[in-house]
């Protein structure tokens, strides 16, 4: 009767390496594609909030408008996620009482090129819209700043658009 062989020692040593060889490869991907996740979670969960905040400062302009109000309502509303008010910007467009095709721009941030949302919507009743635009960094974590993905030089924009229900 034979007798199972025993590995040599060498080859326990070389298997040894290979599991720390493995371990070298996968933990840097596994703590990337983690980090990843996280700062993904905690950025779209601040979007909603600039999305809301952009929804209540909307409520707030289709009764009546007054940009002072629609930031403080906008600027409370994203001070629960701690985003500094000296970070949001915000854009108020809307055509109450103006002429065919026409429409007034009201902003905390003049020198701005709100690209797209500066278009006012086509609509033939009275609307108002609300642009929040926030620095992405302000709204997650920069975890990924070294691997090239930077967040410090993205912007999360959200609009809404309500009718006008004011007098």
């Amino acid at each position: 009767m034979r007798h199972p062989v025993q590995p040599s020692l060498p080859a326990r040593h070389r298997r040894r390496g290979a599991v720390v060889l493995e371990l070298l490869i996968a933990l840097p991907l596994l703590v990337i594609g983690t980090m990843a996740a996280v700062e993904m979670g905690i950025w779209m969960t601040g979007r909603e909030r600039v999305e809301m905040a952009a929804r209540l400062g909307a409520e707030q302009a289709a009764t009546w408008i007054d940009f002072a109000d629609v930031q403080n309502k906008v600027r409370e509303y994203l001070a629960t996620a701690n985003v500094p008010a000296s970070d949001v910007q915000i854009l108020l467009i809307h055509n109450v009482g103006a002429e065919s095709g026409q429409f007034e721009r009201l902003t905390n941030a003049p020198d701005l090129n709100w690209g797209e949302f500066e278009v006012p919507p086509a609509l033939t009743s009275e609307y108002v819209r609300v642009v929040v635009r926030v620095p992405s960094d302000a709204l997650a974590p920069n975890l990924l700043k070294s691997f090239g993905f930077d967040l410090s030089q993205q912007w999360t924009v959200r609009a809404k658009t309500f009718r006008f229900e004011g007098s």
